[in-house]
């Protein structure tokens, strides 16, 4: 929690996707709890809705829910404004960092935005399952700025 006076995380455990698979998910809100509940209510309804995924094109269908948030977010940003009821404001500098694990009968999918990391600990050796997108990465600064961000 750090030095704000409110928990700004937020998790999805989800044992029963169907046809085996679970899905493990950990968001880090960044300046305000609007984006990241908005994910976490979202987030597998909106997987479940890919076309990816619905072909079993795990990786693919977890890229398409990541790239689906922006103008999700994009669209509620005045409802957002209107909930923090900062005077003035005209963009909500919310934002969620995520960590994905889509586990499946057979495999082990994971997807990530921002900074958090998943680890994976095997025979007492750790084995990095993602890798940071940080904005100084210019793609990823690029993506940010794209969707009305700043960095």
């Amino acid at each position: 929690m750090g030095w704000r006076n409110g928990m700004e995380d937020k998790h999805i455990v989800d044992l029963n996707l169907g046809d085996g698979n679970m899905l493990f998910c950990v968001f880090d809100g960044h300046l305000g709890v609007e984006v990241v509940e908005l994910v976490e209510e979202k987030f597998v309804g909106l997987l479940k809705e890919q076309e990816a995924y619905a072909k079993k094109d795990w990786k693919q269908a977890l890229h398409d829910t990541f790239m689906a948030f922006d103008p999700i977010i994009d669209k509620v940003k005045e409802q957002i404004l209107k909930k923090i009821n900062f005077p003035g404001q005209k963009e909500t500098v919310a934002g969620t960092t995520a960590t994905v694990l889509l586990i499946t009968p057979t495999e082990l999918i994971c997807a990530n935005a921002g900074d958090s990391r998943t680890v994976l600990s095997r025979d007492k050796q750790v084995i990095e399952l993602s890798h940071d997108h940080k904005p100084d990465h210019e793609k990823e600064k690029k993506r940010i700025t794209d969707a009305g961000g700043f960095v």
